[in-house]
């Protein structure tokens, strides 16, 4: 089970930089570099809704509301799939929620 904790440690320091290093670039005004590592952890199914709501954030100030409801989309697969595995956060009903309500105001534009 050491080997389990030990592991389940480091990939949530990894996403933890990441998403702190793509925050730095966003306020930096890097917003292509910084979509790349929100990108990349929303690939690797990232369960917190921080670079999701970036990279929705990001894609709608640009008005490519195909993309912002893309990550929509991932995000609510990613909710239902985590909510299916008996997730213990509490959180993700609501925030599924929130990004289908998102996704059908992106839709609009």
């Amino acid at each position: 089970m050491a080997a389990y904790t030990t592991e389940a440690n480091r990939i949530d320091n990894d996403f933890a930089k990441r998403s702190a290093s793509a925050s730095q670039l966003e306020k930096a005004g890097k917003l292509d570099k910084a979509i790349k590592i929100y990108e990349s952890m929303i690939a690797d199914v990232f369960d917190g809704s921080h670079p999701y709501t970036r990279l929705r954030i990001i894609y709608s100030k640009q008005k490519r509301y195909d993309q912002a409801i893309r990550v929509c989309d991932q995000f609510i697969t990613m909710a239902d799939q985590m909510i299916k595995l008996g997730s213990s956060r509490k959180d993700l009903r609501s925030k599924r929620q929130q990004f289908r309500e998102w996704k059908v105001k992106l839709g609009k534009k």
